[in-house]
């Protein structure tokens, strides 16, 4: 039983009822509206059965719930990795850039004997070079990472996987060791 949201004081319980009686109730006028008489049928039988049937069109309810909520947290999360990766890229491009010009600078101060501004552009080159290489991982990690939530998303458990009583995703070990 969850809250529907911080603010509200209805649980998921509270509707799971709703939904029941208004199917029950609805069933059982459809059932008047055709003139059946309460002898035809075991009215707690129908009931019965009725409630199963709300429970069914919940959890169903729920499931897609939760299943639309997983995708679209995936769909943000990738897109915010995605947009992480575009921007890590060109500014992986800008230091490459900056590392190459500085190497071009270092080269021309030895072609007019300045050992102290090549030395100077080498360090600059050597900088540029370490962020154009951070930006360059961490844009790859962004890949990485969407990769990896793809694969998740297709292979994560839904709902119905895991009320399935034969799914060998959910093992429970007693005490003793045994399953």
């Amino acid at each position: 039983m969850y809250f529907l949201n911080p603010t509200s004081q209805l649980t998921t319980q509270d509707v799971r009822q709703a939904v029941r009686n208004l199917v029950i109730d609805t069933g059982l006028a459809e059932i008047e509206k055709h003139g059946i008489p309460d002898s035809a049928h075991d009215v707690e039988d129908t009931t019965g059965k009725l409630a199963h049937d709300a429970d069914a069109v919940f959890d169903a309810w729920v499931s897609s719930i939760i299943e639309a909520t997983r995708r679209h947290l995936a769909d943000e999360i990738t897109e915010t990795l995605a947009s992480g990766n575009h921007k890590r890229m060109k500014q992986a491009e800008r230091y490459s850039s900056e590392y190459k010009e500085c190497l071009a600078r270092a080269e021309t101060a030895l072609e007019c004997d300045n050992q102290e501004l090549a030395d100077e552009a080498r360090c600059d080159a050597t900088q540029a070079w370490g962020k154009h290489m951070y930006h360059k991982a961490q844009a790859l990690l962004c890949i990485e990472h969407c990769c990896r939530i793809s694969d998740l998303r297709h292979f994560t458990p839904t709902l119905d996987d895991v009320e399935k009583e034969d799914n060998p995703i959910i093992v429970v070990t007693d005490t003793d060791g045994d399953e």
